[in-house]
């Protein structure tokens, strides 16, 4: 069958992937304000949840983006949670990933089915549009590579300060193992195959389309949020409020058509986190002194 090379290859990328990220989450264990919940915790209540993703850095929540979507997604459905900062990976090697019930559920997309499923907080897909999905997706499989790109191959030095601060052993390591391991990844998924204005403009093409999607409405939902919400925000703020400069930062904060995506994500800011984004010191823009 000659679908077997092709989904080998797919399958290593996401392995590089997955291992290059278990990497860069031990090498700042350091800097973790580690939780970890007791067994005797975790049969208090039934339904809790407990979120394991990596730790904070200063000014920001998560560079993780399927990190960030998921908090946002618990937040937005009301789903009470535990917020577990560590670097140890669920069942599929990666983060986040929750217990709950005594489960562990790996991958962003699959905890949200299985949270519904449970019946914990607001079923905000439950009349999710087709269109919003296939956004969510255009998102999560095509963005968030351009995202990685911009970070990893063409800022590995500020990858490294910004995830390790001054040290230089592990600003290093970012640069010489952990970069080359993510442009393999890069590589096998395709995107990175392309010239940095190819997967440029691809990128800014699919978030154009998504900003139409939206267009006037408040959510991609209609007047409430689903999970594409939390998708969107989370891959909007970390492109258009991080110190990571790119041609999708300058588009998303200048040009009139993305408009609906930066009220969306005050929208969704304030829905979702409310004052906790503010009072935890989060900002709200890129860092001055890397604005391009």
């Amino acid at each position: 069958c000659s679908e077997g090379p092709a989904k080998e290859t797919m399958a290593s990328s996401w392995g590089v992937a997955a291992v290059a990220t278990a990497a860069v989450a031990g090498l700042v264990a350091s800097a973790l304000l580690r939780r970890k919940p007791k067994e005797e915790e975790k049969k208090k209540k039934p339904g809790l949840v407990y979120l394991h993703q990596f730790p904070v850095t200063p000014g920001w929540p998560s560079y993780s983006p399927p990190c960030l979507k998921l908090e946002t997604y618990l937040r937005l459905a009301g789903v009470e949670f535990v917020d577990c900062r560590g670097t140890e990976m669920g069942p599929l090697g990666k983060q986040p990933w929750i217990e709950v019930d005594g489960e562990a559920v790996p991958d962003s997309d699959t905890i949200v089915h299985v949270l519904q499923t449970k019946q914990l907080g607001t079923p905000l897909d439950e009349c999710m549009p087709p269109a919003a999905h296939l956004a969510k997706r255009t998102l999560e499989e095509h963005v968030y590579w351009a995202i990685v790109y911009s970070r990893w191959i063409e800022a590995p030095d500020l990858v490294g300060s910004t995830l390790f601060n001054d040290s230089r052993v592990l600003k290093i390591v970012a640069k010489c193992v952990i970069a080359p391991a993510i442009k393999k990844a890069l590589h096998a998924h395709g995107l990175g195959r392309h010239p940095r204005a190819e997967i440029y403009r691809r990128a800014r093409a699919d978030l154009a389309a998504v900003s139409a999607t939206l267009g006037s409405s408040d959510f991609f939902g209609g007047a409430a949020p689903c999970s594409a919400d939390a998708t969107c925000f989370a891959i909007v703020a970390n492109i258009l409020w991080s110190p990571f400069a790119s041609p999708l930062r300058d588009a998303l904060r200048d040009d009139d058509e993305f408009a609906p995506l930066r009220a969306h994500l005050d929208r969704v800011l304030a829905r979702a986190w409310g004052a906790d984004w503010d009072k935890r010191g989060y900002r709200r823009s890129a860092p001055p002194a890397e604005a391009s």
